[in-house]
This record gives C-alpha cells, structure tokens and sequence, in this order.
C-alpha cells in the first residue's frame, strides 16, 4: 500500500482544504513531514507551481522522491513552464508532467515540446488531471497521455468509475486518484457542514453509521476503500501536519476492508453527482 501512496503537497503552500483550520504548514513540519516520508518508504509526491511556494519547500528533498508535478498553458511555452518547474525542484527530471487542467489538452493538445523533454529523459511520463468520467474519455486515445488522475472516494465510487477503470487499463494507462477525503467533508462536524452539500448528506450519514458498525472510523473507511481497487495504482492524499501522516500510515497497516463493506459502499449512488466536485460548493 505504502508504494502506491503519492503525498500532495498542495497544503505546503497554500490553505487548502475545507475542513483545513491549521493553514499553511511551517517550514519546519514540512521538513518534518518529508523526512518522515523517506523513513516510511513513501516514493513520490505530487506538487504545481500553482500550490505557493510549495514546489521550492521540497526542493531539498527532489533528490529522494519521485516529483509528479503540473501544469497550465499560458504565455509562456510547456518547455519553460519545465524549466523554471525543475529549476524551483532542484531535480533533474520529473517522474510525471501531467495537465492542470483538461480544457488545456482539449484547446491545445500535446505540444512538440513536451514529447521532445520526455524524449531526452526530463519527463518520464505524461499525464492529465480531470475532473469527469467524460474528461478522462476523451484522453483515452492519446499515445502520449500515460497517466490519468481524476477523483474517487466513498461517494465518487466504484459504482460510478468501474466501467471507466477498465477502459483505462485496456488502454495501458496509469490510474492514479485524488480527494479521497473528498476536502475533508467526510471528517466535518455536522453543524459545520456547508449549506450547497445538503443532498449528500442522506449518503454521508449512511456512510457514518456503515463505519461505525463495522468499528471503523471515517478515516480508516475513506483509506481502506480506495487501498481495496486494484486498477489504481496511485494514492494521492495531503496532510495538515506529522501526526496526520502517521495516522493515514497506521490505517494503511490494518487488514483490508471486508467484500460485505466494499460491496455497500459501492453500491451507494448519489443523486446529485455535480456535488461531488467541491468546485460546485461555493
């Protein structure tokens, strides 16, 4: 498990996270966080230039990790977005470049030079970022995307992904996944809850009284599920702090989740699935 899990590093720079109440993480816990990583066997991290200062707060580490960053077109070309990224991460190359955004590869499609970096060894892997079944389709095709990251969690489930899942493996493609706590909506205290979740919060509950009669916590629910799909091949979680990492890497040396509790969760179908992008909260 511990080989699949991609640490984020969004909250090294940036206050992220809706039920986030420390902000941004100290110097020092980072370098905490990071040095407890390598001790553990964590293996890669996911950074973008768009998280603050997060991409040069690792920069001392790039040496000891696989970097998976991002990026966006705008004036300035994919090779120099490469270049000033490797520059900041101290790193000689990246182990994946991957689309911040899918409009970008629908408007602009691969540029020359991001298969002529990967050619000389400065990118190892091409992949995107998406936010829908219907995004990730539409990359399926493409020789050069191998790598794709879309959302998956105990609502955005494997009742809405499976048939997806299958075609991205048939496809020679990496799945790696993101918002497994879903913004940490799943951990919020139910007076806090945000207005615009209201019609997830029927699912929610069900989820917590599934966690709490099978003796589980939220967390170790939100872990043990996405750890139980053997089509994703990377984990990507963010932590607020050190203890917060140890606990995510406590819950990842329990057993796995029994085939009764996988089997209920996946058959949980929200009935208003835009809800499930936190895009759509605000």
């Amino acid at each position: 498990m511990i080989e699949k899990l991609i640490l984020g590093t969004v909250q090294f720079g940036l206050d992220y996270g809706i039920n986030n109440s420390s902000g941004i993480m100290s110097e020092s816990e980072v370098t905490k966080v990071l040095e407890y990583c390598k001790a553990s066997g964590i293996k890669s991290l996911d950074t973008a230039p768009g998280y603050g200062e997060a991409q040069k707060r690792i920069s001392n580490f790039s040496n000891d990790f696989k970097i998976l960053s991002k990026f966006s077109y705008n004036e300035t070309s994919p090779s120099e977005n490469l270049k000033q990224t490797l520059e900041d991460l101290r790193a000689s190359c990246l182990e994946c470049y991957s689309f911040h955004s899918p409009k970008d590869f629908l408007e602009n499609g691969i540029h020359k030079d991001l298969i002529t970096a990967k050619e000389e060894g400065l990118i190892k892997k091409l992949g995107i970022s998406v936010y829908s079944q219907e995004e990730a389709l539409s990359v399926l095709n493409d020789k050069h995307i191998d790598t794709i990251q879309i959302p998956f969690n105990l609502l955005d489930n494997y009742n809405r992904h499976g048939d997806l899942f299958k075609k991205i493996k048939e496809n020679d493609k990496e799945i790696h996944i993101r918002s497994v706590f879903l913004q940490g909506l799943f951990f919020m205290a139910q007076d806090k809850e945000p207005l615009k979740i209201k019609p997830l919060i029927k699912e929610i509950n069900h989820l917590r009284e599934l966690a709490r009669n099978s003796g589980l916590s939220m967390h170790e629910l939100c872990l043990r599920y996405v750890f139980s799909i053997d089509e994703i091949d990377g984990v990507l979680i963010g932590v607020d702090s050190l203890a917060q990492l140890q606990s995510n890497l406590e819950v990842l040396n329990c057993t796995s989740l029994e085939r009764s509790i996988i089997e209920e969760i996946n058959d949980i179908s929200v009935s208003c699935p835009a809800l499930l992008n936190p895009q759509n909260w605000n």
